[in-house]
């Protein structure tokens, strides 16, 4: 308690009989005292501090001394804030201590306990001591494996078989009722197949009998009369090839060619390129080379590169990435099949108005 004090600019000093009277009055105290007092007055209770506040940290070195101790995880015990794929390693490495302690203590049970009891009632069986049954976590993701294993096409009939077996035991279903009613549902297919089939409409008719055609009229030419495709359909093939080449020497190839920088950047072929890609065609149509063929070649010589998705004049880009239209690998197959089948129908077009063919219809 404090007496006194400063007031206004005047020093108030209590008298010693004041301080004497007032503490007198505090010797006896009990809960239903109330007091009345001035500004000069202070009245406070003695402060000792958080006394238990000393003990924390030996009591946290005891509790940590006694989890190091029975080797037991301080997140089981909920005395632990650590992040949730810390806290599964730790249980992890706990479930494989108890198994280990398990392990040992199932052999004493097994060949020094059951056994020589078993022994001593003249039964010399095998004993199998078994530790309690998973966990529900473990049963769930048990069936989820097994689940994602049934639902696929590649299981075989067999393998199917054992793990319904196996889902039935992780369900605790009854496993006489799940084998009656299997066996009901292998008689009820059973008969299902013996059954015989109603018979459909005309399935039972015979087909006409064959007729041999009347000879009208015969002819004694033969085929081999024909010695080429010039005499066959009055077409000669060489000049088809002449014309095909005489297009691609002359054509421009717009439709792969570059036009612009930015277009020579998104993967189409440069004047160079274009050239190569002649020389390539060319070859392939006067050796009769295949598609396969020619594309080797044109992986070799013409060299192509990716082809890049372009929009407006400008290279299309997803996240500052370009975006691939198609990869190098397949271009050459790509690009000789389309211009193959392009050149060959101009040659073919060129062919026939040289022969004195005036309307062509190309039908699919």
């Amino acid at each position: 308690m404090k007496m006194g004090g400063v007031f206004g600019g005047k020093l108030y000093k209590p008298k010693p009989a004041d301080v004497t009277a007032m503490g007198k009055k505090l010797e006896w105290l009990h809960n239903k005292h109330e007091w009345a007092i001035d500004g000069l007055t202070d009245i406070k209770a003695l402060n000792f501090g958080d006394i238990g506040e000393k003990f924390d940290t030996v009591l946290n070195h005891d509790i940590q001394m006694l989890f190091y101790t029975f080797q037991v995880p301080a997140v089981l015990m909920g005395a632990a804030k650590i992040p949730e794929g810390l806290a599964r390693v730790q249980l992890d490495a706990f479930e494989r201590r108890i198994q280990s302690i398990q392990a040992e203590v199932e052999k004493v049970i097994e060949q020094h306990i059951f056994r020589r009891v078993l022994q001593a009632n003249g039964l010399d069986v095998h004993v199998e001591f078994e530790w309690g049954r998973p966990s529900s976590m473990e049963t769930y993701e048990r069936l989820a494996k097994v689940s994602e294993i049934l639902k696929s096409p590649m299981t075989s009939g067999a393998l199917k078989q054992l793990l319904e077996d196996q889902v039935v035991q992780l369900l605790n279903l009854p496993e006489d009722e799940y084998e009656a009613l299997k066996q009901t549902e292998e008689e009820e297919r059973r008969r299902e197949e013996e059954r015989p089939q109603p018979i459909v409409p005309g399935q039972q008719a015979s087909p006409p009998k064959f007729v041999a055609p009347a000879e009208k009229e015969k002819v004694g030419e033969s085929f081999e009369n024909y010695n080429d495709i010039n005499e066959w359909l009055g077409f000669k093939y060489n000049d088809y090839v002449k014309q095909i080449l005489s297009f691609v020497r002359g054509d421009t190839f717009d439709l792969v060619r570059a036009q612009t920088v930015i277009e020579a950047a998104a993967g189409k072929l440069t004047a160079t390129q274009i050239t190569e890609l002649k020389k390539v065609l060319g070859e392939g149509f006067k050796k009769n080379l295949s598609l396969t063929e020619m594309a080797a070649n044109m992986d070799k010589r013409v060299k192509p590169k990716d082809l890049y998705r372009m929009k407006g004049g400008f290279i299309v880009k997803s996240a500052g990435i370009p975006v691939l239209a198609r990869s190098a690998e397949f271009r050459s197959i790509a690009i000789v099949r389309s211009e193959v089948t392009r050149v060959a129908n101009e040659g073919a077009i060129a062919h026939f108005k040289e022969g004195g063919v005036t309307k062509v219809r190309w039908v699919a």
